[in-house]
């Protein structure tokens, strides 16, 4: 009977570590809304708030970074005079890869034209933040 009741206990033990472990990998992915409102910003046209959440531009002088947007805003005028915008987007899934480190988060992008297709923006968590990897 003593043998039975170990074998409860540590089965019990086994068990709800297990969910907590299941929780904490799924506690540890960038929120739905941190991404609404990092991509957002870049459907909006609000570039400098995008590579302001792009980690590779984190440590770069602001000159740089004024460069970049430039580039984006570039991009966008050209899209625009080829009549292609992003209507909306909808983030379709986050995929953790390792817990509190990395992310895929899958976009679905509707454009004017009536097209859309699937993206994948990789995530990095870095000194407490989520960024764009």
């Amino acid at each position: 009977m003593r043998l039975f009741v170990c074998l409860l206990l540590s089965l019990g033990l086994f068990l709800s570590c297990r969910d907590k472990e299941t929780k904490a990998v799924n506690d540890n992915v960038p929120s739905e809304q941190l991404i609404r409102e990092i991509y957002g910003a870049y459907v909006q046209g609000d570039f400098q708030n995008y590579v302001n959440h792009v980690h590779s531009f984190k440590d770069k002088p602001e000159k740089y970074k004024t460069q970049i947007v430039n580039m984006m805003k570039q991009r966008a005028a050209t899209r625009h005079a080829a009549g292609i915008q992003i209507d909306s987007f909808v983030v379709s899934k986050i995929a953790p890869l390792e817990p509190k480190k990395t992310s895929r988060v899958f976009l679905m992008i509707y454009y004017s034209d009536q097209k859309n297709e699937e993206v994948v923006l990789p995530m990095l968590f870095d000194q407490n933040t989520w960024w764009v990897k």
